[in-house]
């Protein structure tokens, strides 16, 4: 069954474009603090914000015809 709903983003989009969440699930497993707005984090948010997309590109490739 497909999902339905609006699609925020291009896939494509860039970096900037996103609202980021990442969670220590360990330390806040309720989600309470949101470590992609600590500024101090912001390299290793990118790194890992690369580091899907290049998985997702490898994943959800257009099939060839």
């Amino acid at each position: 069954m497909p999902l339905s709903g609006t699609i925020q983003f291009e896939f494509d989009s860039p970096f900037d474009d996103h609202d980021h969440e990442w969670y220590d699930l360990q330390e806040d497993p309720h989600e309470l603090i949101n470590l992609a707005m600590d500024r101090s984090r912001r390299n290793e948010l990118r790194t890992r914000f690369d580091e899907l997309r290049a998985i997702e590109e490898v994943d959800y490739a257009p099939i060839p015809s």
